[in-house]
């Protein structure tokens, strides 16, 4: 079931759930947009459909949309960043991780 409440449309942008580093374009941005709630500005054009990064992503960290990874960082994404398959590395990875035994 979808928690329609997570969502949050504010302007050109929606963030798919509060935990999401990225939210995504609704239509298309300009460069130095100023998104209201974020406290951040577009460093490039973005087009509709593509995503944001609402704030640093350091390389190699887990891109976030829906809660879920989607790729990770191949480089230092500043807040404000179009966030496309230029600056993400999709990898494998363990979506479950092994417990230790204690």
């Amino acid at each position: 079931m979808l928690d329609l409440k997570s969502k949050k449309v504010n302007g050109p942008v929606i963030r798919l759930n509060g935990s999401d580093n990225v939210v995504v374009a609704r239509l298309p941005i300009e460069e130095g947009v100023s998104l209201e709630g974020y406290n951040i500005v577009t460093r490039n054009k973005v087009p509709a459909g593509y995503k944001v990064a609402v704030h640093d992503i350091k390389k190699g960290e887990a891109v976030l949309k829906y809660n879920t990874t989607i790729g990770f960082a191949s480089e230092d994404i500043a807040a404000g960043t179009m966030v496309h398959n230029h600056n993400i590395a999709f990898q494998e990875f363990d979506l479950f991780p092994r417990l230790q035994a204690a």
